[in-house]
């Protein structure tokens, strides 16, 4: 059997948090973007698969129909690994990462997903079994102008049971340090800061860091692989640094994780190639000092891929729940945490397709 038909279909979702919504590249994020990307096969069994969407969705949706498809339909689904791996050869020239490696990844889950339902398995079979059943999910905040919805929200995220927060903030360790006070002393932190300080302003905020217990400090610099600074920082701190959800292909992964620059790599399922580019990571690092923890903060198809892979690793990894009210869920409550744990699908392949009803509401 072959692949007949690549399409993509991108949705524009509700969603609130409280209050303001926060800015991206210059104006307010209004909804969220969500690029499904839909493989069928010549026998009629179709796969899901999800592509990074945020402000670049009409290059990675040109990417996927006008570069990608070509290379795919006509092509036995049967290969699907191998053939993932012909594609991003094929296209390396123009670069390993971006919307060409975002449109590959959303072909690769879709075509994951297609293996599993033929197989009438979850994908976590497919990559050697799922360890556990459910995975801890930690409640990762937005980024806020205003402090006060930011307490807002984590306060709604404790009340909910979650055991663990991140923030998302640049502009220094007040909102931090409020949070903390909301928390307790018991929940595990973590601050995000998207590359935006300098080495000696995260040398600066390392002892307030500290004095609030933060488990791990994300990609404190720019750039996320300037390893000899990150070291730097490092040698300096018992806070874990993490980095990751930026990198290109395995190789950049498996080298940071060898960097002893940061303790937990943390590959994108929707921006790094998909599946296939994650399961061989997984079996690179195994053993070694840096740690997987997945970067997932999405609704769909790559959130559930997201699922799949961390229930096989050794380890249990907490899963990034992005913390927004989303009142239209192409997936339903199948993503929805319970008392801070989210399960993994056991249904075949991915576990649920998109719901329709969704889809023809909220196609953009």
């Amino acid at each position: 059997m072959t692949i007949q038909a690549v399409t993509t279909t991108l949705l524009r979702l509700p969603y609130d948090v409280g209050g303001p919504k926060p800015e991206f590249a210059g104006r307010p994020r209004t909804d969220m973007e969500m690029l499904l990307v839909r493989v069928e096969t010549s026998d009629g069994v179709v796969g899901w698969g999800e592509a990074f969407p945020l402000v670049v969705w009409p290059l990675v949706k040109c990417a996927v129909e006008t570069i990608v498809a070509p290379l795919v339909i006509g092509k036995a689904e049967d290969d699907y690994q191998q053939l993932v791996g012909e594609v991003r050869r094929k296209l390396h020239l123009f670069g390993r990462g971006g919307p060409i490696a975002y449109a590959i990844s959303g072909v690769d889950i879709a075509l994951w997903d297609i293996a599993g339902k033929k197989a009438g398995r979850p994908v976590s079979d497919l990559l050697g079994g799922a360890k556990r059943s459910s995975l801890p999910a930690y409640a990762s905040l937005m980024k806020y102008a205003d402090p006060e919805v930011m307490a807002a929200n984590c306060r709604r995220a404790v009340a909910m049971g979650y055991q663990a927060i991140k923030l998302h903030d640049h502009r220094g360790v007040e909102q931090s340090a409020i949070a903390r006070q909301i928390m307790g002393n018991d929940l595990d932190l973590m601050l995000d800061v998207n590359c935006g300080w300098s080495k000696e302003q995260t040398l600066g905020y390392l002892p307030q860091l500290e004095e609030i217990k933060l488990k791990w400090l994300e990609e404190p610099i720019w750039p996320p692989e300037n390893f000899e600074d990150l070291r730097a920082i490092k040698s300096r701190t018992n806070i874990l640094l993490a980095a990751g959800e930026n990198a290109s292909s395995a190789p950049d992964i498996v080298h940071l994780a060898e960097s002893q620059a940061v303790d937990l790599v943390q590959p994108s399922v929707i921006k790094i190639g998909g599946i296939t580019e994650i399961a061989g990571i997984r079996q690179s690092v195994a053993g070694g000092r840096a740690k997987i923890t997945l970067h997932s903060p999405y609704f769909g198809p790559g959130f559930l891929a997201t699922l799949h892979l961390a229930a096989t690793l050794a380890e249990e990894s907490p899963i990034e729940d992005y913390f927004c009210d989303l009142p239209a869920s192409p997936l339903g409550t199948l993503i929805k945490a319970k008392h801070g744990r989210i399960a993994v699908p056991t249904g075949p392949g991915l576990g649920k397709d998109p719901d329709p009803d969704i889809i023809r509401e909220y196609q953009a």
